[in-house]
């Protein structure tokens, strides 16, 4: 899964910023090197018809990546 340093979650109400979620993240467990470096948050997350599956190429149009 190398490469995945940006992430993006779908924000409902508030604003959540980078310096909020990273001490989240790190007191959940997870190891640094997967800590993201930028964060993005989208209205909601494009899903495909049948299997609800999050459409990711649809995500990297969006952000121009």
């Amino acid at each position: 899964m190398a490469g995945y340093r940006r992430h993006r979650v779908p924000v409902a109400g508030g604003e959540s910023t980078l310096p909020d979620v990273v001490p989240y993240l790190r007191g959940a467990g997870l190891a640094a090197y997967k800590l993201p470096e930028r964060l993005e948050a989208v209205g909601a997350m494009p899903r495909n018809e049948t299997l609800r599956k999050v459409l990711e190429y649809r995500l990297r149009e969006r952000s121009g990546g």
